[in-house]
C-alpha cells in the first residue's frame, strides 16, 4: 500500500515526505513535480518552470485535470511509495476515490500560521495571490474539513520535531 501525504499548502508534505523516504529507503514522488514534468513533456513549446507558471499559462482547470491524470499514472502499478500531494488534490472527489483505492491518506496537520510562514510573506502560491488573511483562513477551514474527512491518519506537525514527523510518516508505511 502507498502512503499519500495531504494537507494545506505549506504544511511540509514534500519536505517531510522526502525526509521520510530518504531515512527509510521508500520511493518518494512529489505530485506537483510530476505534474510539471507531464506538462512540459506534453507541451515542449510551452515549457514552465513551476506549478505557479502552469496555473498562469494554462489555468487551474487544466492543472487539476493534469493533476488527476498524473496521479493515476503515478499510482498505477506503484506499491509501497510515499507521494506528496498538492494541497488541493483531495478537494476533487474523483481524486479522493483514486487515493482511497490505492493509498493510506495521511494528513499533515499544521496551523495556518505555520503554513503561511513556510510559504513566505508574499504568498507566492497561485491560489493565495491577492487574497486577504480572512479569505485564506476560509480556504484553510474548508480544506481542513476535507482533509479530516478523508484522512486515515493525522500527524500534528506543530506538536512534533522534524525527526518525529519523518518517523511518524515511516510508521504509517508499515502495515504489519
Amino acid at each position: 500500500m502507498n502512503v499519500a501525504l495531504t494537507g494545506f499548502m505549506g504544511c511540509g508534505k514534500t519536505t517531510y515526505g522526502r525526509a521520510a523516504a530518504e531515512r527509510s529507503g521508500i520511493p518518494f514522488y512529489d505530485l506537483d513535480d510530476a505534474v510539471l514534468d507531464a506538462h512540459n513533456a506534453a507541451f515542449p513549446s510551452l515549457q514552465c518552470e513551476s506549478i505557479s507558471e502552469v496555473f498562469a499559462v494554462m489555468g487551474e482547470g487544466y492543472f487539476r485535470n493534469l493533476e488527476t491524470a498524473t496521479m493515476q499514472e503515478l499510482l498505477s502499478g506503484s506499491e509501497g511509495v510515499i507521494i506528496a500531494l498538492g494541497g488541493g488534490a483531495v478537494v476533487r472527489e474523483e481524486n479522493r476515490a483514486i487515493l482511497k483505492e490505492s493509498c493510506r491518506l495521511v494528513w499533515l496537520k499544521a496551523s495556518l500560521d505555520t503554513c503561511l510562514e513556510n510559504i513566505g510573506a508574499t504568498y507566492p502560491r497561485p491560489l493565495l495571490r491577492g487574497k486577504t488573511r480572512a479569505q485564506i483562513e476560509e480556504m484553510f477551514e474548508v480544506r481542513n474539513g476535507i482533509y479530516s474527512s478523508v484522512a486515515d491518519a493525522v500527524i500534528d506537525t506543530d506538536a512534533l520535531t522534524f525527526e518525529q514527523i519523518a518517523d511518524s510518516i515511516i510508521a504509517e508505511c508499515d502495515y504489519s
